[in-house]
């Protein structure tokens, strides 16, 4: 599960060659290229952000395009709530230090949306990892990462339609935000 130093490397490099428009991952020793999402995808994110930045308890930073390094690949999260300040003088791939909950929202490849990246965002101590599964049609909240098991010890599973809570830091209530 965790990447090489030689597959690290041959993605910096490919990364850095990438045009602005496609992000890419590194997700289990694969490179993988995203085109922009479609509105749906879209939709989702921009509901959650919005109530985050109205109902949030804490004061906090966030970013659509931030890189996360980790030992089972480099990802770049729908949507990466942090400590307000991370991202001060950081290189384009960070470490997970002071994340405080990633978003992802089921694309094109939603088996590592549930399974690769779920289990590293674990690794990495990210406390929250909040996954709209719109295959599923469903949302998913892990938390309580065990780091040596590189997975979640609990999860909040709702059906589309349905409110979720957010526990503390945050500590408030989504309402509306999948479809």
């Amino acid at each position: 599960m965790t990447v090489t130093a030689e597959e690290r490397q041959a993605f910096l490099e490919f990364d850095a060659k990438l045009g602005p428009e496609y992000r890419a991952e590194l997700i289990a020793g694969r490179i993988i290229v995203n085109p922009p999402p479609v509105g749906n995808h879209e939709h989702a994110i921009s509901r959650i952000t919005e109530q985050l930045l109205r109902k949030s308890a804490i004061p906090f930073d966030f970013s659509a395009n931030r890189g996360l390094s980790t030992p089972f690949g480099n990802f770049i999260p729908d949507l990466a709530v942090v400590e307000r300040g991370l991202f001060v003088d950081e290189p384009s791939w960070g470490t997970p230090a002071g994340w405080l909950l990633v978003l992802e929202v089921t694309s094109s490849a939603p088996i590592d949306d549930r399974e690769a990246k779920r289990k590293a965002y674990a690794a990495a101590g990210i406390p929250l990892y909040l996954l709209v599964d719109r295959g599923r049609r469903e949302s998913v909240l892990f938390s309580r990462p065990d780091v040596e098991a590189w997975d979640y010890g609990a999860d909040v599973r709702v059906p589309f339609g349905e409110d979720l809570e957010l526990p503390a830091p945050f500590s408030f209530t989504l309402t509306n935000f999948a479809r």
